[in-house]
């Protein structure tokens, strides 16, 4: 919903930090994938990125030793942009000098007949990535951590992987840096204004003046886009990543990556949880076993001791049910982080109805990390007024119910 204009005052330009082609607020790895990709689109213009906390922070929705990366979807435009990730991944590792990605494979699995795995393993054939489907017998001879009962299917993308999150968002920033792009951490934005040929952006350091800007600001970017005349429909949601002792490390080391699909009633309402998890990497001994969801929070107050119990139990569960050898009395680490949804899912990659001159990249409902070489590069397209390679109708503001009214 589009609300008034917020008017710009003359006495906050005393404090001017500079003057931008292209500001990024948000240095997650979607805003430092977009400042990146910036300053290889547009080699002679000025790039800013804007971070309120830390550049390396623990609190938004980049952080963390893992992020599982394949290409299987179930919906084709996203399965055509991991075609791409792949390789700017590796781009990324050479230009850093960082090691950013691990092999693993990755363990699909349903139970029999639901249609999401079905999607996922006709988009494995459409574009003829490596794979196998196993019966449950195989799975479990393979991959002796797990225990998964009769009824399911289950398919092996073996290409897929790990990615090491916080050290991908370093890569971003580090490279982005190197290319001439200048960094700002700790400047809390407190205020946007727009306009047609210049933005104001006020921070808790000074104002930044820019001519494009692009807001990939996680689970604040409501708090900025309200102000702005647009609403849009996200959620914040707080998921634990719950890290547990195996009992028996030998059974774990081979074990891939896995995704536990969800499965859909009649009406096709999603009833069971989505799960995922990753071999023991990132702590010695510990295997990741998440649900992937979580409580609504406030992203200023996310810290709520109900969110892990909201997790944990069901998790217990489901190790119990289709792992042996982990110690599920309770998880030996829990870290948090957080999405910030949709309602379909979707991601939004696109610009703001009235104010042409920003981008938005918000709304990536738990699966975007993978995706940001892509979408940090539409982003760039976007602010800078070039074509984009991708179909980017599924992304687009104007599928949500929004009304615009006047910017004055």
């Amino acid at each position: 919903i589009v609300r008034h204009r917020v008017y710009r005052s003359p006495m906050d330009l005393n404090k001017k930090i500079g003057s931008f082609d292209v500001a990024v607020i948000g240095a997650g790895v979607i805003g430092s994938s977009a400042a990146y990709n910036l300053t290889k689109l547009a080699k002679k213009k000025k790039i800013v990125l804007v971070e309120q906390f830390d550049a390396h922070h623990t609190r938004g929705s980049s952080h963390g030793g893992s992020r599982i990366t394949r290409k299987a979807y179930n919906k084709p435009y996203y399965a055509a942009m991991m075609e791409e990730c792949f390789p700017m991944w590796e781009t990324l590792e050479k230009e850093s000098g960082e090691d950013i990605y691990h092999q693993t494979g990755n363990l699909y699995f349903a139970p029999e007949d639901e249609k999401e795995l079905k999607d996922i393993l006709s988009t494995l054939r459409k574009l003829k990535v490596p794979h196998k489907s196993l019966s449950v017998q195989e799975v479990n001879a393979e991959y002796p951590c797990f225990n998964i009962p009769e009824g399911h299917s289950c398919v092996v993308e073996p290409q897929a992987g790990i990615l090491r999150a916080s050290v991908a968002v370093k890569a971003f920033q580090k490279v982005f840096q190197l290319n001439g792009g200048l960094l700002l951490d700790h400047h809390k934005v407190l205020r946007i204004d727009p306009g047609f040929d210049t933005i104001l952006v006020f921070t808790s350091k000074g104002v930044i003046v820019t001519k494009q800007l692009i807001i990939a600001a996680g689970a604040w970017t409501s708090s900025l886009l309200s102000p702005l005349n647009l609403d849009l429909p996200l959620k914040v949601l707080n998921p634990t990543f719950l890290y547990w002792h195996t009992k028996d490390r030998s059974l774990y080391y081979n074990m891939p990556c896995f995704v536990k699909m969800p499965s859909y009633n009649a009406h096709k309402e999603k009833h069971r949880t989505f799960y995922c998890g990753t071999p023991p990497l990132e702590y010695p001994g510990l295997v990741k076993i998440c649900a992937h969801d979580g409580v609504e929070v406030n992203p200023d107050r996310r810290d709520l001791q109900g969110a892990q119990a909201h997790s944990t139990s069901r998790v217990k569960w489901f190790i119990d049910k289709y792992f042996k050898g982990v110690d599920s009395v309770a998880p030996a680490i829990v870290e948090h982080c957080m999405y910030t949804l949709t309602p379909d899912e979707d991601f939004i990659i696109d610009k703001h109805p009235l104010y042409q001159n920003i981008a938005i990249g918000a709304g990536f409902s738990g699966h975007g990390f993978k995706l940001a070489p892509v979408v940090g590069k539409l982003l760039g397209q976007l602010a800078l007024d070039l074509p984009t390679e991708f179909n980017m109708n599924p992304f687009k503001v104007t599928r949500f119910p929004t009304k615009v009214f006047s910017k004055m």
